[in-house]
């Protein structure tokens, strides 16, 4: 493309206005532009239509024209100029995508699918496409069906076009001389700039015609550039560019004015630089500093810049009708302009003239002042808006109304649209639209196609009515025409009447026209008008006249010689026909016997034949009848005309209309005749009456109303036999359907009567045989609610209830089924929703929070036992949730949260959005919530003030959601704080108040809000949080039918937390409840997300999450912060997924090794289940339990039945037969034995024999987690399921997979402690499609995508009452700890419900008194002990002395364990402790342990003495923890030495010193450690001593068989002596004198024991080591002979056998299992326990002992 170099001038001009800063002309002239350059065409023809559409995608600002060519170019550079079609668009910077085909009519498509607007008719479909670049470099691309194009230069080597190596993209780069211009002034703050852009296209044509777009690039620079050298692409003179903005900008409408405004401050530009910048505007954000100028590229015209003070805005000029205007002179259009222009000073942009040449529309593109115009002399009328345009046809044969009304409604944004034919005029419409706009953006199309009819498209005047010359100034026509071959009879009486044919012609031709007979046949007319080929129609329409008219015939004269004739005028005939038909005529025609009316209604003639005296009169007396009827022409469809016509319908219209007669129903061709008198009661005249009987009703949106989804219906089988038997049925009914574009349309024409019967039929058809969607928006808790209790609705309707990712439901509820039955479920809804409630309660019970998390089986069957559904809050929940304080209303239900979190997260109802008067998302966190609402919001907002201006303080705009997850963002304007004594309190008040009303008037249940007013707007925090808080509260307290229910004051800045939180505790505590739990919050980290689990989704500092796509849709990890842990670990899933973690790094390896390598999946769960997914057999699986699940029950009969059976044998078959069938039903498990099979149990599962999309995904959960209860409370460790009915019963395995997993998980979490260790999941092998499905599904369920993670952080989403409530125990009881909260969602009466589950709660308390006859003389010790059984228990404990009982209070299952510990702690624990007790203070009495360290020898710490002395008695190696140093020690006992564990090289000696007694207790006298000084010692006795001769003489005298006595040891050891001597000291102080407490009795033991006893005496090791009859002791018995058979030989046939010094004292009855001696007696409030027991009372053989002191073994004897 070629154009002329630029010039640019500056001149001055007088009239310039004064705050021009500088004026600068910028010409472009061009006769016409070579495009020859700049155009491509494809390389090969396209088929077009509505399925081969070619997508183009522009990128770059540019004028383009694109056209259609039947020939290949080849070469030729007029190529355009035989384009079959050709559209010229402008471009913005922004990617332009349109869409370009020809639809099933045969019409040229271009634009965006679904509002193209056709534009001409073709038969062919096989085209070349080209594109021409007038302005501007923009790129180009385009498809057809997913196949890029390729394109060609029309002439090779064209300097402007630029092809990729593929020749797909083309890049328009033509370098076109322009003028570049620099503002010498730079650029001010806060001013409005305008330039006056004066395009002068008309001086520019490209390819014959000139461009419907200008084109422009500016810019704003620092550094004033040279204009010579500046090129936005490249800068020159270091000038800097810190905006710039091109774009093609449509000529028309445009007023000469494109304006800027820009804002260092904000860093905003706003201006209207746009390809439609009408009424346009748009703000983008620049960085600048220093001084600013404006560059500007300009294409052509002339510029001004002005500053202006008005708003940076354009608007359409000034439109004006100029009448009674001397066109003398201005002999054709542009001599108009021309003066028009000169005598005004200001340029029209176009003018448009009607019927006559002196009056015509004149438009200019400025707004002119008052009295521009009075130098026109002329007559001048100001045009507000044009809404109407002429459409005319070349013939309109082929066209009509509907056509014209079809072809202009394909843009569905187009409001109504109205056609009507011009009044008198042939192929002449006129359109009228509701918008202006509308209209506009038709009539600047010029012309365009209908039904195969070009047509020319012009605005419509009513001043200056029909133009026949396209607008332009019509040529005024003088002339004397000469018309021949007349009926010289008729041409003679018409003659002598000539006014008849003159006003006839002036009726039908515009203009003054005159004529007079020439000759006996011919007549000569003259015109003065300006209709240019008046003549032929002239001739036509007079020849039509003459035929038309009838002269009287020979047979009507009178009989009578004399008489006259007297024949009406032709256009009285038809009045007169009919007051002779209706019987007016009678009585006058009674008057003049001898005078006939003759009338021929065929011929169209009426005449009086009598005596010429009284057809005079009779003439004057029917004329004045005549006066009162009116003629009316009423012109009809095809249809209504067809419908008149019509027998039956003629009969109705005469039933229902009595006035009417058939004689008043004449059609002739399309044109209803009648001739009637005015109705006198009704004023209503019979024409009226008669059109309304008949109904033409379009089938559409404002016509029939029936409903967009019916359309389908229309282009089915059914569809046409139903109308062809409905019009058969229903005559006179005429249909007329149309199909284009895929469109159907119908137009029904019949009788009124009729209409509403065949309306009723159509839609009840269309009702039954319609499927379709309806979307109902609830609110979320109502939704909720009917989800779970869903209204009694017909099978065939499906309910879906939305939900987003996070599996909250977000109000929206998808009906689908038949129209009718559909229609009926959205009324159940609506009135099931009206019913339903949402009330916050508390209830208070000791330890109530500990009772929650077992709530959850008794919640499900109180929930439904009460249809509602509830949620339930405590202290450790809202901890997590970041909740640190709840305020409740409990007389309206309302709850009050402090939230610590980020307010954008929220999917509550409304999000309140802090902003400034202009709705301007600019900075901080109203820039964030706007970005993430997306553009839609955005655009909300500026329509509002472009609408009202501003947002004033304290008032509240609602706008969309936009992308968030809430219903509706509430925009409200802050108060500044000042000085606190401007009202500022008063005013954020109102502000909340505002909010607060609002919401409710919206019904919504649910806001968030944040502290406003304490950021920026500088209100002191306290202040203003207790002035929010204040004006919460005086709201609901005097709205209690407020429909709120949650209000949450949401901020991450924890200051403003705390004064929140103070701030509901000190406005809230006198009046109602307020509970601060105190329970520490999760700290948020820097960098970590900012979330709230109760808003079901986290969220980014970066950006709010909108709705994923693709592999997001999954269950998503939501928690915060990063752990220092090695390992991953999934312990939630679904609902409750969460993760441990090191890091991203560390996680994702991990479990992509879990998954990568295919089944089997092993996955663990929480620390001790493991879930297993594999593929097998599963009646080979050895585990606890089999899960079977069948249809067939109690017959085995399915295929995994089958196979159980053959495994398991007929013992499953039996068993299951003998359960009843109420034993298989509701989902209940019946537990049967293995039989054969490799398990304990098989669970016997009933599932439907075939998939319910209603209950199917719900009964799968159920038998997962029915079956792992059941395991669970039976002990058993694993359990294999199969996959649940994806065999015959053809359950869908995605479905399957996703709740068994979600099943398994759920049991996982909330049973942290259960029995079960492996869950397997069994995948037939064979069934290789349900394989790959849980090889898919599984990783995508468990897998986490992305983000850090910490522990123990619990998201809790989805259904409320289904979620585990976690409880911590706490330290000390608090008041946090007996506050439960409560949601419920109800439909019944909810006080009832609340009174319900109040006494479910008081059935879960119980009390108990546990009796102690000691109790009051319990040690404090012993005292602290039982208190402390409420910190391992929550229950509260109260110690009644004085009636000697324990009290306890708490839950059932709480209070029966602590009974049990109680009573253990009283009878066993504390004997045992004071057992102990009695024993270390022995130990501490007798026995004191030394180290050595360097020399030193120092005594071990009491606590360690007791330790090292018991091991020591043991004779075993042993670790303990030094109560001095705190360091762990080993200690070898043989060597007597210990070391530190991390440090074995410090080793120190030990020494065990024994304490002498003071009280008399020595050792034996011939002992030899009393005279060696050492402590133990064997000594083998003298075998000649009598010591020797008395224990052979006892041993044998005992019974023991022993052949020969090898030796007999003395055992000294000064300890046990000196332990075992107390001990004696003690019972024989304690027992009666008579009890004989020492014996000497026997043991008989083994070799390897020997050494063990010597060492460490009879310990308790040693408790029923050979013996349990009689107590779990040491055994001891009198006879020899028995201790014999307990004494087995070692290797060398030697026996060994003690012979024991025991204290036996006071005994008592023994028996098996007896682990502690009873009490005989009590001492100083102790129990006094019996001191051993034996096998027989009355004659003792054998003792037991329960204590280590009461045996010393004296002597070792070794015999044969």
């Amino acid at each position: 493309m070629g154009i002329i170099p630029a010039k640019e001038q500056v001149r001055k001009d007088a009239e310039s206005d004064s705050n021009a800063i500088v004026n600068k002309s910028v010409i472009l002239t061009s006769s016409n532009i070579e495009v020859s350059q700049n155009i491509v065409v494809t390389n090969r023809s396209i088929n077009l239509s509505e399925k081969n559409i070619i997508t183009f995608h522009i990128e770059g600002a540019a004028v383009l024209r694109i056209g259609i060519l039947k020939d290949d170019p080849n070469g030729k550079i007029d190529c355009t100029k035989e384009a079959v079609y050709e559209l010229e668009i402008g471009i913005g910077p922004e990617l332009l995508k349109r869409e370009l085909y020809i639809d099933n009519g045969g019409y040229f498509c271009f634009g965006v699918k679904g509002k193209c607007k056709a534009f001409k008719y073709v038969k062919n479909k096989q085209f070349y496409v080209y594109v021409l670049g007038i302005f501007g470099k923009p790129r180009l691309t385009a498809s057809q069906n997913g196949k890029i194009l390729e394109w060609k230069e029309v002439i090779s080597g064209a300097q402007g076009i630029s092809l990729s190596n593929n020749n797909t993209e083309v890049t328009f780069g033509l370098t076109t001389r322009k003028a570049t211009v620099v503002w010498s002034k730079p650029l001010k703050q806060a001013i409005n700039y305008n330039l006056l852009w004066k395009m002068e296209l008309e001086e520019l044509e490209v390819s014959d015609k000139i461009p419907r777009f200008g084109f422009i690039r500016m810019g704003i620079v620092m550094n004033k550039p040279a204009a010579n050298s500046f090129t936005f692409e490249g800068l020159g003179n270091d000038a800097t560019t810190f905006w710039f903005k091109e774009s093609a900008i449509s000529s028309y409408p445009y007023s000469d004015r494109l304006a800027f405004s820009f804002d260092t401050v904000e860093q905003k530009i706003v201006h209207n630089v746009l390809v439609q910048s009408l009424n346009t505007l748009e703000t983008e954000d620049f960085k600048c500093e220093g001084e600013l100028y404006l560059v500007v590229e300009l294409y052509s015209g002339q510029m001004q810049l002005l500053e202006y003070a008005n708003d940076v805005k354009q608007s359409i000029g000034s439109t004006y009708l100029i009448t009674n205007f001397d066109s003398s002179g201005h002999n054709n259009h542009d001599a108009v302009y021309d003066a028009i222009s000169a005598k005004v000073k200001h340029q029209p942009c176009r003018l448009h003239f009607g019927r006559k040449d002196n009056e015509f529309v004149v438009e200019f593109r400025e707004v002119l002042a008052p009295g521009v115009l009075a130098p026109l002399n002329a007559t001048v009328k100001k045009i507000e808006s044009v809404k109407e345009v002429q459409v005319t046809g070349e013939s309109g044969d082929n066209i009509v109304e509907y056509d014209i009304k079809d072809h202009l409604s394909h843009d569905e944004e187009m409001g109504e649209l109205n056609v009507r034919s011009a009044e008198g005029e042939k192929h002449v419409w006129i359109v009228t639209f509701e918008k202006e706009n509308d209209a506009r953006s038709v009539w600047t199309e010029n012309e365009m196609v209908i039904n195969t009819t070009k047509v020319s498209l012009l605005p419509y005047y009513r001043d200056v009515g029909v133009s026949h010359t396209k607008g332009q100034k019509p040529t005024r026509i003088k002339e004397t025409r000469r018309i021949d071959n007349l009926d010289e009879q008729k041409l003679r009486y018409i003659t002598n009447n000539q006014q008849k044919l003159t006003q006839h012609l002036k009726d039908r031709f515009r203009g003054e026209i005159s004529w007079q007979p020439s000759g006996n046949r011919s007549i000569i007319v003259e015109y003065n008008g300006c209709v240019e080929s008046w003549y032929e129609p002239l001739t036509s329409d007079i020849n039509c006249f003459f035929d038309k008219f009838n002269l009287p015939t020979e047979s009507d004269t009178s009989e009578s010689g004399n008489s006259n004739e007297k024949i009406f005028e032709i256009e009285l005939v038809g009045k007169v026909i009919y007051l002779k038909e209706n019987g007016s005529l009678a009585s006058v025609l009674k008057k003049y016997p001898n005078s006939r009316l003759i009338t021929d209604k065929g011929k169209g003639i009426a005449k009086l034949n009598g005596p010429s005296h009284e057809i005079g009169e009779l003439y004057k007396e029917i004329h004045r009848q005549m006066l009162s009827i009116v003629e009316k022409k009423i012109e009809l469809s095809h249809p209504l005309a067809r419908i008149l016509k019509h027998p039956d319908a003629k009969q109705m219209l005469l039933e229902n209309l009595h006035d009417i007669q058939e004689k008043d129903i004449e059609v002739i061709d399309n044109t209803y005749r009648l001739w009637e008198q005015a109705n006198v009661e009704t004023g209503q005249s019979k024409a009226e009456m008669i059109r309304k009987q008949i109904k033409e009703v379009f089938v559409d949106r404002k016509g029939f109303e029936v409903q967009r989804e019916f359309y389908p219906t229309f282009d089915t089988k059914d569809w046409k036999t139903f109308k062809d038997e409905l019009i058969e049925r229903n005559e006179p009914l005429y249909i007329e359907q149309h199909k284009e574009n895929k469109e159907i349309s119908l137009k029904i024409t019949t009788t009124q009567l009729l209409f509403e019967k065949v309306k009723e039929e159509i839609i009840s058809f269309l009702s039954t045989h319609t499927k379709g969607e309806q979307v109902l928006e609830l609110g979320k808790e109502e939704a909720l609610f009917l989800s779970e209790y869903k209204p009694d609705l017909s099978e065939n309707v499906n309910l879906s209830f939305k939900q987003d990712i996070y599996k909250n439901y977000t109000g929206l509820v998808s009906i689908r089924g038949r129209v009718d039955e559909r229609n009926i479920a959205v009324n159940d809804l609506l009135t099931a929703k009206k019913g339903i409630h949402t009330r916050w309660f508390k209830t208070s019970k000791p330890w109530l929070a500990s009772a929650v998390a077992n709530l959850k089986d008794s919640l499900q069957s109180f929930e439904m036992g009460n249809k509602c559904i509830m949620q339930l809050e405590i202290a450790d929940g809202l901890a997590k949730e970041m909740i640190p304080c709840v305020g409740l209303f409990p007389k309206i239900g309302c709850a009050l949260f402090v939230l610590h979190s980020d307010i954008s997260a929220a999917n509550y109802d409304v999000i309140v959005n802090i902003t400034n008067c202009e709705l301007q998302c600019r900075s901080g966190f109203s820039k964030f919530l706007c970005e993430a609402a997306g553009r839609k919001v955005v655009k909300e907002c500026k329509d509002y003030i472009i609408e009202t201006k501003t947002l004033d303080v304290g008032k509240v705009f609602i706008s969309g959601p936009g992308e968030l997850q809430c219903r509706s963002i509430a925009h409200v304007v802050s108060p500044k704080w000042k000085d606190g004594k401007s009202g500022e309190l008063k005013s954020l008040e109102e502000a909340v108040t505002n909010i607060m009303m609002v919401t409710d008037s919206k019904e919504y249940s649910s806001i968030v809000l944040p502290a406003i007013g304490c950021g920026d707007n500088g209100f002191p925090i306290q202040e203003g949080t207790n002035s929010i808080v204040s004006a919460i509260f005086k709201y609901m307290l005097k709205n209690d039918k407020s429909k709120i229910r949650e209000i949450y004051l949401c901020d991450l800045d924890e200051k403003k937390i705390d004064a929140l939180t103070t701030a509901v505790i000190n406005v809230m505590k006198k009046d109602q409840f307020v509970f601060k739990h105190g329970r520490d919050l999760p700290k948020l980290q820097d960098g970590a997300l900012s979330k709230s689990s109760r808003f079901g989704k986290s969220v980014a500092k970066t950006r709010l999450l909108k709705t994923p796509h693709g592999e997001d849709l999954r269950y998503r990890p939501t928690h915060f912060g990063e752990v220092d842990e090695d390992s991953i670990r999934i312990t939630k899933l679904s609902k409750y997924i969460f993760f441990l973690s090191a890091g991203p790094d560390k996680r994702k390896p991990m479990l992509d090794e879990t998954f990568s390598s295919g089944l089997p999946f092993n996955i663990e769960l929480n620390d001790s289940l493991k879930l297993h997914v594999e593929t097998g057999s599963i009646e080979s699986q050895q585990v606890d339990v089999i899960v079977n699940t069948t249809a067939h029950f109690p017959e085995m009969g399915s295929a995994l039945s089958r196979a159980l059976l053959k495994e398991g044998g007929e013992q499953l078959q039996n068993e299951c037969r003998g359960k009843s069938k109420s034993d298989f039903m509701d989902g209940k498990v019946v537990r049967t034995s293995g039989g054969k099979l490799r398990c304990r149990h098989v669970y016997h599962v009933h599932i439907e024999a075939n998939w319910d999309r209603r209950t199917g995904q719900e009964r799968v959960y159920k038998v997962v987690q029915n079956c792992l209860v059941g395991a669970n409370k039976y002990g058993c460790k694993s359990i294999s399921f199969p996959t649940i009915g994806t065999g015959s019963s053809n359950f869908p395995p995605d479905k399957v997979a996703d709740n068994m997993v979600r099943a398994v998980c759920d049991f996982a979490e909330e049973n942290q402690n259960s029995s079960i260790q492996h869950v397997h999941i069994v995948i037939f092998y064979a069934d290789i499609s349900t394989e790959k499905v849980f090889v898919n599904e599984v990783p995508r369920l468990l897998k986490p995508s992305g983000g850090n993670f910490a522990p123990g952080q619990v998201v809790r989403q989805g259904r409320p009452g289904r979620r585990m409530l976690h409880y911590v125990k706490t330290s000390s009881h608090t008041d946090a700890d007996d506050v439960l909260l409560a949601k419920i969602i109800a439909n019944g009466d909810i006080t009832k419900i609340i009174n319900n589950f109040n006494a479910e709660i008081n059935d879960l308390y119980s009390e108990r008194l546990v009796s102690y006859k000691d109790l009051e003389k319990l040690s404090e010790s012993e005292e602290v002990l039982i208190k402390l059984l409420n910190k391992e228990h929550p229950v509260s404990l109260e110690i009644d002395k004085k009636e000697l009982q324990v009290k306890i209070s708490g839950l059932k299952k709480d209070t029966g364990t602590v009974d049990e510990e109680l009573r253990r702690m009283l009878t066993l624990t504390f004997p045992q402790m004071r057992i102990e007790h009695e024993m270390g203070e022995r130990i501490a009495a007798t026995v004191e342990w030394h180290f050595e360290n360097n020399g030193i020898t120092a005594p071990v710490a009491a606590p360690d003495n007791y330790t090292i002395q018991i091991h020591y008695m043991k004779g075993e190696d042993f670790e303990y923890k030094n109560t001095i140093d705190g360091k762990t020690y080993k200690v070898i006992v043989d060597k007597l030495e210990e070391y530190p564990t991390d440090n074995k090289n410090a080793v120190r000696r030990l020494y065990q010193k024994v304490k002498r007694s003071t009280e008399g207790i020595t050792l034996p006298s011939d002992w030899d450690i009393t005279r060696d000084g050492t402590k133990t010692k064997i000594v083998s006795v003298d075998i000649n001593g009598s010591e020797y001769q008395d224990v052979k003489k006892a041993l044998l005298a005992a019974g023991c068989p022993a052949n020969s006595i090898l030796d007999i040891k003395r055992i000294e050891d000064e300890y046990k002596w000196f332990q075992y001597m107390t001990k004696k000291k003690q019972m024989e102080c304690d027992n009666p004198k008579h009890v004989t407490n020492e014996r000497k009795l026997w043991h008989g033991t083994d070799a390897d024991t020997v050494d063990k006893i010597i060492k460490g005496g009879y310990d308790r090791s040693f408790r029923g080591k050979n013996a349990v009859a009689f107590g779990d002791g040491v055994y001891f018995a009198v006879s020899s002979a028995y201790s014999h058979g307990y004494a087995p030989a070692d290797g060398n046939n030697v026996r060994h056998m003690f012979y024991n010094r025991v204290l036996t004292g006071e005994y008592c009855q023994g028996s098996g299992g007896l682990g502690v001696l009873p009490a005989k007696t009590s001492k100083n409030g102790f129990n006094i326990l019996y001191d051993s027991a034996v096998n027989n009372m009355n004659n003792p053989s054998m003792y037991v002992i329960f204590h280590d002191t009461q045996a010393y073994p004296e002597y070792l004897i070794e015999y044969k």
